[in-house]
């Protein structure tokens, strides 16, 4: 991992438009490696998995943002634990995310035309010119904090309208809170969901956030990264044209990510 970290160090002091050629060579001619692994799960039965295909109602989304403002807060400030080889900020190479994103943004389009709006294709457009410096500032100008990094329905197990637990945390890193959330949002919320719904959730959690003990962070400052969270979230969707999505539920789940982050994009001017 320390090699790895060394690597991406390396990486960050090439130009964008180098790194964009190498990230191309590797994708095709790099093999990655496949190792045996064991997932040991508690039984939590009777309670049931997600479904981010199927989504869920406004009081499970409302629970689970609660839940994570917990989450966020246990580790906001001073708490915040010492970065390692096994966690890192997920700003330590905005310039090689940036690359890769130019590089996956035609497949994209290719592969999820159907979905994309025209708005939604501005915003594409507007990611080539600020996506480093927007990644920049979500990491070196907000409040950090441990986030999960794949908060999805998919992730978590549900007793009632209660989360009873949340697994997968493989993509564990330090980084924005809302991160977490605008993740969260764009991938769970109906598209007919009215903004102003959106806006309580928002209120719900940043409530949630403050009654765990944060008190440095403004909610109309929270409501405005939370606008450039969306953004950094679609140029990460961009990735899932060279992810294996496996059977036709893997498509399914991409698609309903696409359609319902576009519905949350419209808030955000092109």
């Amino acid at each position: 991992m320390a090699k790895q970290m060394e690597s991406l160090r390396k990486a960050e002091r090439l130009p964008v438009w180098l790194l964009r050629i190498l990230t191309w060579l590797l994708q095709r001619l790099v093999t990655p490696k496949t190792r045996a692994s064991v997932l040991i799960l508690e039984d939590l039965a009777p309670a049931e998995i997600g479904d981010q295909v199927a989504g869920a109602d406004l009081e499970r989304i409302g629970a689970v943002l609660e839940l994570a403002a917990r989450l966020h807060a246990a580790t906001w400030g001073d708490r915040l634990p010492a970065g390692g080889p096994w966690l890192q900020s997920g700003g330590i190479a905005p310039k090689l995310f940036q690359a890769s994103f130019l590089g996956w943004r035609r497949s994209f389009l290719k592969g999820e035309g159907r979905n994309v709006s025209t708005h939604m294709r501005s915003l594409l457009d507007r990611l080539r010119d600020d996506g480093v410096a927007r990644n920049r500032r979500l990491h070196e100008e907000l409040p950090q904090c441990l986030v999960h990094g794949d908060l999805r329905l998919d992730n978590m197990f549900f007793r009632d309208h209660g989360v009873r637990a949340l697994i997968d945390w493989q993509l564990t890193h330090i980084g924005p809170a809302v991160a977490d959330v605008a993740y969260f949002i764009a991938g769970s919320v109906d598209p007919a969901v009215p903004e102003r719904e959106v806006e309580r959730l928002l209120d719900r959690y940043h409530r949630a956030l403050v009654a765990a003990g944060v008190d440095d962070y403004p909610f109309d400052r929270f409501v405005e990264d939370y606008d450039d969270a969306l953004l950094a979230v679609l140029g990460s969707v961009t990735a899932v044209e060279v992810l294996d999505m496996g059977d036709d539920r893997g498509r399914a789940l991409v698609d309903r990510m696409v359609t319902r982050l576009d519905a949350r994009l419209a808030r955000i001017p092109a």
